[in-house]
């Protein structure tokens, strides 16, 4: 008899009849209803550990920042001017851009938005529009010490891209989150960010407009450099991972050089 209990009590399990041998206590409507409804993102605690789900979907009205400067009519623009104004001003659509950097971001989407994934993200689309802007010299540019820069430029982008999509890489087979990363300290990397590319896209269109394609690549890249350098300030004020602070001193650093090869041509240039 024992036996035959035994089977039953098995078949129970086998069935789904009986589940971890725990009591079913029914439940209201009303407590139902609260066990399985989601609480609202606005009544949730600050700070906040971020979680990929819930943050990424809050992150998008974050950054949108609207482009408040306007570019010149294309009848006021020359051919190479005009490639300019298509990296600064359309830098989504802008194929260079496009090519370079959608591999790198995609499959990324679902990562938790630290500041660290934020700035690392963004930099690989600024490195792209550096190759694209050293692509435009190498097409319209004459000047030797410019186009050797140029390629000198397009090597270094493509390397350190690397380096920071490897890092991306290895976030997506992490399983924990520092506690220390919070929702806000995501939004305020996300503000101080889009207000750097904001200020650096219109100081852009302002250098854009010289007559000599040379000058105009040369003044262009400073401004555009210098906002690499901001954006890494603001990880350095932010981020937490110590492999994306040693990578960012070492752009910093690139960036300088790169600035001051450029500073020192334009001095010795004048003005065209």
């Amino acid at each position: 008899m024992a036996r035959f209990f035994d089977s039953l009590l098995l078949a129970a399990l086998m069935l789904g009849g009986v589940t971890a041998c725990k009591p079913q206590v029914a439940m209201s409507d009303a407590a139902a209803s609260a066990a399985t409804s989601e609480p609202e993102f606005e009544e949730k605690l600050t700070p906040q550990v971020l979680d990929p789900q819930a943050i990424n979907k809050n992150m998008v009205a974050v950054s949108q920042l609207t482009q408040t400067f306007s570019t010149p009519a294309a009848s006021a623009v020359n051919d190479y001017q005009q490639a300019y104004f298509t990296v600064i001003d359309q830098p989504a659509s802008n194929r260079e851009r496009r090519n370079y950097a959608a591999a790198s971001l995609g499959q990324f989407d679902y990562l938790p938005m630290t500041p660290d994934v934020i700035f690392v993200k963004t930099i690989l689309n600024h490195f792209a529009e550096t190759v694209a802007l050293a692509r435009i010299e190498k097409r319209y540019g004459s000047d030797p010490t410019l186009l050797h820069l140029a390629d000198d430029v397009i090597a270094s982008r493509q390397n350190e891209a690397q380096i920071m999509q490897n890092w991306l890489s290895m976030q997506l087979i992490k399983t924990d989150i520092d506690a220390n990363q919070t929702l806000a300290d995501s939004v305020a990397a996300q503000q101080e960010i889009d207000s750097v590319i904001h200020d650096m896209q219109q100081e852009m269109v302002d250098t854009v407009m010289t007559k000599n394609a040379d000058r105009a690549f040369a003044q262009t890249l400073v401004i555009h450099h210098k906002g690499a350098i901001a954006l890494s300030q603001v990880v350095l004020k932010y981020g937490y991972d110590e492999k994306v602070r040693s990578l960012t001193n070492t752009l910093i650093d690139s960036q300088q050089a790169e600035i001051q090869v450029l500073q020192t041509w334009l001095n010795s240039h004048g003005n065209f």
